[in-house]
């Protein structure tokens, strides 16, 4: 017997009964597993369903726009103009964070105050999904020129 043999003898000789039980169970878990590999394969992709990729129209921009999720994100994302695909990603899941709590901009720009309230306490977001949350907003008005405080 080598020495390596020895010291795991000794390991499991000092062991408790449960500890011996907890070690043979994962141990015929392993040896099943290896056995059924592929039937538990075919099992999961039986089960498996793709995700369907949502798709955005380009919406027309007018007065009577109320840049509700579908017109925001059919900009975003059929937008070829990024820099980086990070951050389209980002102001995506922003747009989406935003788009849970209002409507639309237009529902944004009246009840500003609330929602500011809303995305702070209720929530329970974290400081810098805050600020993300806030500065993609700001960015995607600012790179789509969307007025949603009328000018007089």
């Amino acid at each position: 017997m080598s020495i390596v043999e020895e010291v795991v003898t000794e390991m499991i000789n000092g062991l408790s009964d449960a500890e011996k039980k907890i070690i043979r169970r994962r141990q015929s878990q392993k040896e099943y597993y290896a056995r059924n590999r592929e039937k538990k394969i075919a099992q999961t992709m039986s089960k498996y369903v793709p995700k369907k990729k949502i798709e955005y129209d380009i919406p027309t921009i007018n007065k009577k726009t109320q840049y509700n999720r579908n017109e925001i994100l059919g900009l975003l994302i059929n937008d070829n103009n990024y820099n980086s695909e990070s951050t389209k990603k980002t102001h995506v899941s922003a747009m989406n964070r935003i788009f849970d709590i209002v409507e639309s901009f237009k529902e944004l720009n009246k009840n500003f105050k609330s929602f500011v309230n809303t995305i702070e306490n209720d929530k329970g977001f974290s400081t810098n999904t805050i600020k993300s949350t806030i500065s993609s907003l700001l960015s995607i008005l600012d790179r789509y020129n969307i007025e949603i405080i009328p000018v007089y």
